[in-house]
């Protein structure tokens, strides 16, 4: 049985939207510089593409595995 999520003081909330803020910062920083964005770009339609060869493989695992084309692939 999991145990109960701790609640959050309002000091640990302050502390935690500060540390959210200073990476979202940094993070648009970093997007400001084109060849950063090109190359998050790249990363995601290469991922992307992984993702749907992936896909194709599953399928065909499950079917060996279940005789059957499963209308939702599960991984």
């Amino acid at each position: 049985m999991a145990g109960k999520v701790k609640q959050l003081t309002e000091e640990e909330k302050a502390t935690l939207r500060d540390k959210a803020k200073t990476e979202l910062e940094r993070l648009e920083s970093l997007m400001k510089e084109n060849e950063t964005k090109k190359m998050v770009e790249d990363f995601k339609t290469k991922f992307g593409i992984c993702e749907i060869v992936y896909k194709v493989i599953l399928e065909d695992h499950q079917f060996n595995k279940n005789g059957k084309h499963e209308t939702r692939l599960q991984v």
